[in-house]
């Protein structure tokens, strides 16, 4: 039974933003202006180019192939190789269950602030309910994941509002912040780019939504752009912000940024919880969703894996990819530390990033009707994506 086609482009970019914005904004911005200084608001838009150019090469292959299995149909298709199509699937699927299990630990921290209850309880409520909103069918998960979308950005349009007056007080740095740059700055400024992209990291899952969006290709290619463009708009304008309202130095040793910044304008703590908890559940779900779809796609090249391509005959989500995820999720975030595998997350994903855009790479040269842009655009991107990786070591 194939999945149901119930997404149009409008959920599908608000899921996109949810995926991208994440809980990462309520602690990136200290780390960037760590490295970048005062200039950080130009590191977040220099790694939006890197992710629109990564994401080019997304839309342009999720209209060629429009398959749940997104990146594992791509580097097949593009490589030729099943082995290494295969693993590149399992790398995705893995690094979403780690984040999966490691947002899980997040929420049931917060959920402490209202409910004093044991991490574990927390654990496995938070992981219950995720569950069976993935059960319930797609449409219904990426709802709610709209609905925690729009409570998040508009809690960062609030803070950022409040932090207004403090903008306009400080026209100086401002204009310092966005125009005052010199040579010395480019480096730094690069360096928290870098930093940076891991923020845009999440616009890749909505490729993985092909075979249950309408019109696939073109409700993909706008959910992908849109979601990087409203993203940007945020993190630049939360940077300006938290720049605006604390000296670079405080931003460097806070551990929450944006919460210290609206208590520091006169927000309640709870307020920010409570919004932070949305954030934080509308990663624990995408995650699930996207899991789950690469799962269920690599049915096709791995017949040892028709079983996961059971489909629930009610809600006509993938059942046993579901469960399957679930499963290992609870095992990693109850019994497994997972700080380690969780730092490499980021990392498997640049790896899959570099044969994405390889793969487009190889396609388009053996187009008979090859166009430059085509071919330098995926180029572009691969190359940046491993001075990245190699940037790590």
């Amino acid at each position: 039974m194939p999945l149901k086609r119930v997404l149009g482009p409008a959920l599908v970019s608000l899921y996109g933003i949810g995926t991208i914005l994440g809980a990462g904004i309520y602690a990136l911005i200290g780390k960037i202006v760590g490295v970048a200084g005062i200039h950080a608001p130009i590191s977040f838009f220099i790694s939006a180019i890197l992710a629109i150019l990564t994401g080019y090469s997304y839309t342009r292959l999720t209209q060629l192939y429009p398959k749940s299995a997104g990146e594992a149909e791509y580097v097949y298709q593009g490589t030729g190789k099943t082995s290494l199509s295969l693993i590149i699937g399992f790398l995705v699927a893995l690094s979403g269950i780690i984040s999966c299990a490691t947002l899980l630990n997040g929420f049931a921290g917060y959920l402490q602030i209202f409910i004093p209850i044991p991490i574990w309880i927390g654990i496995i409520a938070s992981a219950t309910l995720g569950f069976t909103l993935a059960m319930i069918g797609v449409k219904q998960s990426v709802i709610f994941v709209t609905i925690g979308t729009i409570i998040e950005v508009l809690g960062l349009i609030l803070i950022c509002s409040m932090a207004t007056p403090n903008i306009i007080e400080n026209s100086d740095k401002l204009q310092e912040m966005l125009f005052n740059i010199k040579t010395s700055h480019f480096t730094p400024i690069v360096s928290g780019a870098f930093i940076a992209f891991y923020a845009y990291i999440g616009f890749e899952d909505i490729v993985n939504l092909a075979e249950e969006t309408k019109n696939p290709g073109k409700s993909l290619t706008l959910a992908i752009f849109i979601s990087i463009a409203v993203s940007t708009v945020l993190y630049i304008w939360v940077a300006i912000s938290a720049i605006s309202v604390f000296e670079p130095s405080t931003l460097i040793e806070s551990k929450a940024p944006v919460a210290d910044m609206f208590a520091q304008l006169g927000g309640s703590p709870r307020i920010i919880s409570i919004i932070s908890l949305f954030a934080i559940f509308n990663g624990v779900l995408a995650q699930i969703i996207m899991s789950s779809r690469i799962l269920y796609g690599l049915r096709y090249p791995l017949k040892s894996l028709t079983w996961l391509a059971k489909v629930s005959e009610k809600s006509q989500v993938p059942r046993n990819a579901t469960s399957f995820v679930m499963t290992i999720v609870l095992i990693l975030a109850l019994f497994i530390n997972i700080q380690s595998l969780a730092e490499y997350t980021s990392f498997t994903i640049i790896i899959v990033f570099s044969f994405v855009n390889l793969s487009l790479l190889l396609i388009e040269m053996r187009n008979q009707k090859k166009k430059i842009l085509n071919l330098i655009i995926p180029g572009l991107a691969m190359i940046l994506n491993l001075t990245f990786l190699i940037l790590q070591f």
